[in-house]
């Protein structure tokens, strides 16, 4: 009993991470599920929600809990960081990404070749090609019609796709779409509305996210579907992909952050104080640069050591297993 309740705490974090990285533009939450050792999970427990129903929801609702709790409950600092202080908080998350990354090459059962650098290559170059298109346009969205509807659950299954293919950022798709500040502004009126008890205005904004809501879930289920799909029957080469996809978002936290965030004046995020690049911001980016990858790195030797001493445990009990059985079957025939 003591260990579901750990399990449940545990992916509840972790899915607070993933609430976390989809307020990070250019960070994905795929390849914050990867890093964290619940990606399969995911995949496996959304396609298999139709023949195993209870166990697989068990698995998804603390991810889910944890994933509104990181998005609601820390939006406002993360905002604040990037904000005021952009290239340290960038810098940290990309710290973590790093330091993840020789855990995701090492899982890559077939050798690297020239093959897998090509693979990566072309992740590298599709994240950041769609960083450059972000932002080109702004779509207009204060008219609620059926067009502006499909539109915005348009968005919701692109940045719902972030929540399983690692690399790709659910931020940077609403930005590529023309939509990000927009819809960022709608969550924070309802934040404001719900606080201050003016339930029509409240209400008003989830009409606008209800479409986002459905495409996110609609993309969550399909993507799953293909995730599952290419990983079975082309399990090295998506693996490949991932890690190039995983090394393009470092560039596209970077260049979303400075490039298209902080001096937009459209932007939520946005302050009118003018951000300067000074000695101790560096120092300190060295520095949480360093505490995100030691985090990563270390906490995936953890996580390693801890399978492969349950996978040890398991063979070993399964040994002692096929001895008693066979030891049992040898009396009964001396019998």
């Amino acid at each position: 009993m003591k260990n579901k309740v750990g399990n449940f705490f545990i992916r509840m974090i972790k899915g607070a991470a993933i609430g976390i990285a989809m307020i990070i533009p250019g960070l994905s939450a795929g390849t914050v599920s990867i890093l964290t050792k619940i990606h399969q999970g995911i995949i496996d427990s959304v396609t298999n929600l139709h023949k195993q129903f209870k166990s697989s929801f068990l698995y998804l609702l603390p991810i889910l809990l944890g994933a509104v709790i990181g998005f609601l409950g820390l939006a406002k600092p993360i905002k604040y960081g990037l904000s005021n202080i952009p290239v340290i908080t960038v810098t940290l998350f990309v710290g973590l990404v790093i330091g993840g990354i020789p855990s995701m090459i090492s899982e890559v059962k077939d050798k690297f070749s020239r093959k897998s650098l090509i693979i990566c290559i072309i992740g590298v170059a599709v994240v950041i090609g769609i960083s450059f298109l972000s932002g080109m346009f702004e779509v207009s969205i204060t008219d609620l019609n059926i067009g502006t509807w499909f539109y915005l659950m348009l968005g919701g299954f692109f940045a719902g796709s972030a929540l399983v293919v690692s690399g790709i950022s659910g931020s940077m798709s609403l930005m590529v779409l023309g939509i990000y500040s927009s819809l960022i502004a709608i969550i924070s009126d309802a934040e404001s509305a719900l606080v201050g008890h003016q339930s029509n205005g409240f209400w008003n904004d989830v009409l606008y996210l209800i479409p986002v809501a459905i495409g996110v879930l609609l993309s969550f289920i399909i993507m799953s579907f293909v995730m599952k799909f290419f990983l079975k029957k082309f399990n090295a080469e998506t693996n490949y992909a991932v890690i190039g996809l995983t090394i393009g978002s470092i560039f596209a936290m970077y260049y979303l952050t400075f490039v298209k965030i902080i001096p937009d004046p459209t932007s939520s995020i946005h302050t009118d104080i003018s951000y300067h690049l000074q000695w101790w911001m560096i120092i300190l980016s060295i520095l949480v640069l360093i505490i995100g990858f030691i985090a990563t790195f270390f906490m995936e030797r953890l996580s390693s050591k801890k399978e492969s001493s349950v996978s040890t445990s398991t063979q070993s009990s399964n040994v002692e297993n096929s001895i008693k059985n066979q030891d049992i079957a040898e009396n009964k025939e001396e019998n």
